[in-house]
C-alpha cells in the first residue's frame, strides 16, 4: 500500500511528538467530560433554584445535550475526514466553553436547556477529529494504547468533575451567593459553571500555539473522500462485522449512563453531601477509571500481537460479565461502604470496556471514513448513555416507583437489562469482525504488492524512445 503522507508527526518529529499530541488531545477530552459531567453533582441545587422535577432535569441533562450532539456530529465528522481537524477541534472547544458559562448564567429551564444543547454541539467536534489525528500519528500496533489514553482522559475528566467539583461546591457554598457586574445574583452552582468554563479556553490557546495539523495517511488505492451516505451504507452493508460492533459498544453507554444519577443515589440513599460524594466516588473513579481504560487498551495490543484480532470484543465481553453482580448488589445494599466499593470496582471494569471501543470501531472502517464511523458510534452511544438512560432512570423513579428514594431500583433495572443486549451484539459481531479486518488487511497488502510490482516493471523498462538493448 502506498502511503501518501510522511510518517513524521508534525510539528513534533518522531515518537515523542506523536505522544505529546495524544496527551494534548486526552487532556482536551478530559476538559469536555468535566464540563458535561459536573451537572450530575448539582442536580438537586438546580432543582431547588428552578423548581423543576427529576423528569424535567433528566430531559435537560440528556436529550437537550444529545439533540445538538446528534444533529451536528456527522457533518463535523464529514468535515474532519477532509478538512483541518485542528481548527475543527478549536472551534468546538471555544464554543462548548462559552456554553458552559452560559449554563451557569441561566435563570430558567429554557436557557438551561439551550446552553446544554450548545455544550453538545461544541463537544461533537472533538472525538471524531481527535481519533482521526491519533490514527495518522501512531503506528497500528500502538493504536489501542493511544486511543485508550485518549479515552482515559475523558474518564479522568468525568472523575475530576465529581472529585474537584465536590470540593469546589463545598468552597462556593461557604462563600454563599454572590453578585457579579452585569450578571447579577449568582448561586454557588451557577458560579461553579462560570469557573469550570475557563480551562477549555486556556487549553484551546495551548493547542493554537503548540499543535499543527498532521498529514493524513490515506492509501493511494483508497477513495480520498466518502460522503455521509456512503459511510452509512458501508456500515449497514456490513451488518454483523461493523454495525453490530458499533451497536454493541454503543450499548455499553447504558452502563455508564447510570453514572449520571449515581451521585444523587448516594446523597438520597445515604445522606452524603456533594463534597463527600465527590471525595469518595470521584477519588476512586479518578484512579480506577484511568487505570481501567489504559489497561484495556494495553491488553488488546498484547492479545493482538498474539494473533487475537477479536481482542477488543473479548475484553469488553469479559468486563460486562464481571460487572453484572456489581450492578445488582451495588444499588440494593444498605451499607454505604459496600456501595462505594462496588461503585469504584464498576468504574475500573467499565473503563476497560470503553478503553477498547474507539480503536475497535476505527479498525473496522477504511481510513477515508474513520471519523464518520467514530461519529456514528458516538451518535449511538451518546443517544443511549446521555440521551435515553438519564431520562429513563427518573421516569422509572417518578412513574413506576413514585418515590425519590427508589432511585436505586431504577439504576439496578437499567444496568441489569442492558447486560444481555450488550453481550448478544458483541458475540454476534466477533467472528465477522475478525474476518472483515483480515479481509481489509489482505486487500491492502495485495494493493501494495501490485504497486511495488508496477514500480519494479517501470524501472526495468527502457526510457521512451530509447533503442532496445542488444
Amino acid at each position: 500500500m502506498t502511503d501518501k503522507s510522511p510518517p513524521a508527526a508534525e510539528p513534533f518529529k518522531g515518537v515523542k511528538g506523536a505522544w505529546y499530541v495524544v496527551a494534548l488531545l486526552a487532556i482536551s477530552n478530559g476538559v469536555s467530560f468535566f464540563d458535561r459531567g459536573f451537572v450530575s453533582l448539582v442536580i438537586d441545587p438546580i432543582k431547588q433554584t428552578l423548581q423543576i422535577s427529576d423528569t424535567q432535569i433528566g430531559l435537560m441533562i440528556g436529550p437537550a445535550f444529545i439533540v445538538f450532539y446528534s444533529t451536528i456530529s456527522l457533518p463535523i465528522a464529514r468535515l474532519a475526514d477532509g478538512r483541518n481537524r485542528k481548527h475543527i477541534i478549536l472551534a468546538g472547544m471555544f464554543f462548548w466553553s462559552a456554553c458552559t458559562a452560559a449554563f451557569g448564567m441561566a435563570k430558567n429551564l429554557f436557557v438551561l436547556g439551550a446552553a446544554r444543547m450548545g455544550v453538545g454541539l461544541g463537544e461533537a467536534a472533538l472525538v471524531p477529529a481527535g481519533i482521526s489525528i491519533i490514527n495518522d500519528l501512531v503506528p497500528r500496533e500502538k493504536i489501542g494504547r493511544a486511543v485508550s489514553m485518549f479515552t482515559a482522559g475523558g474518564i479522568l475528566g468525568g472523575s475530576l468533575a465529581t472529585l474537584l467539583g465536590g470540593f469546589l461546591m463545598l468552597w462556593l457554598t461557604d462563600v454563599g451567593d454572590i453578585r457579579l457586574p452585569l450578571l447579577g445574583h449568582m448561586e454557588p452552582w451557577q458560579t461553579a459553571f462560570l469557573i469550570i468554563s475557563l480551562p477549555g479556553v486556556i487549553l484551546g490557546l495551548v493547542i493554537v500555539f503548540t499543535m499543527r495539523e498532521p498529514m493524513r495517511r490515506i492509501a493511494a488505492t483508497e477513495k480520498q473522500s466518502i460522503s455521509i451516505r456512503e459511510a452509512a451504507s458501508y456500515i449497514v452493508g456490513h451488518k454483523r462485522a461493523v454495525m453490530c460492533t458499533i451497536l454493541g459498544f454503543a450499548m455499553l453507554s447504558a452502563l455508564s449512563g447510570v453514572g449520571t444519577w449515581t451521585p444523587t443515589f448516594f446523597m438520597r440513599s445515604f445522606g452524603l453531601t456533594p463534597a463527600q460524594v465527590g471525595a469518595s466516588i470521584g477519588l476512586f473513579s479518578l484512579f480506577g477509571g484511568a487505570l481501567g481504560a489504559i489497561a484495556g487498551g494495553s491488553l488488546t495490543d498484547t492479545l493482538r500481537k498474539r494473533g487475537r484480532e477479536d481482542a477488543n470484543i473479548l475484553v469488553a465481553v469479559v468486563a460486562v460479565l464481571v460487572m453484572l453482580p456489581m450492578n445488582i448488589f451495588g444499588f440494593v445494599t444498605n451499607d454505604p461502604v459496600v456501595a462505594l466499593a462496588l461503585a469504584a470496582a464498576r468504574t475500573l471494569v467499565v473503563s476497560m470496556a470503553f478503553g477498547v471501543a474507539h480503536p475497535c470501531v476505527s479498525l473496522a472502517a477504511p481510513a477515508a471514513m474513520r471519523s464518520q464511523a467514530v461519529a456514528i458510534y458516538l451518535l449511538c452511544a451518546n443517544g443511549i448513555g446521555i440521551g435515553f438512560v438519564p431520562l429513563l432512570v427518573p421516569l422509572l423513579t417518578d412513574y413506576l416507583f413514585h418515590d425519590p428514594l427508589a432511585l436505586r431500583y431504577s439504576l439496578m433495572i437499567v444496568s441489569v437489562v442492558s447486560t444481555p443486549i450488550i453481550l448478544t451484539l458483541l458475540l454476534i459481531a466477533r467472528k465477522p469482525f475478525v474476518a472483515h479486518v483480515g479481509g481489509m488487511s489482505a486487500a491492502a497488502a495485495a494493493a501494495a504488492a501490485r504497486a511495488d510490482n508496477t514500480s519494479a516493471l517501470s524501472a526495468m523498462m527502457p526510457p521512451k524512445g530509447a533503442a532496445p538493448a542488444v
